[in-house]
């Protein structure tokens, strides 16, 4: 039986109170080789400050 390759992908949400602070985490996590996936989100707290939200993801092959 052939041996086969299996891909995890390891996935993060990050939350930033400015954009500035989820660039640098960006930044930060690629050097650790992870991807962003998708855009920057943006959602309000209850107090109506913005947070930035970033999916970013790290696949691991076995």
């Amino acid at each position: 039986m052939p041996k086969t390759s299996q891909m995890h992908t390891l996935q993060i949400r990050i939350t930033r109170c400015t954009l500035q602070e989820a660039y640098a985490s960006i930044l930060e996590n690629e050097k650790r080789g992870y991807q962003q996936v998708g855009d920057i989100g943006e959602t309000r707290d209850q107090n109506g400050a913005p947070r930035y939200i970033v999916t970013m993801r790290k696949v691991a092959e076995e």
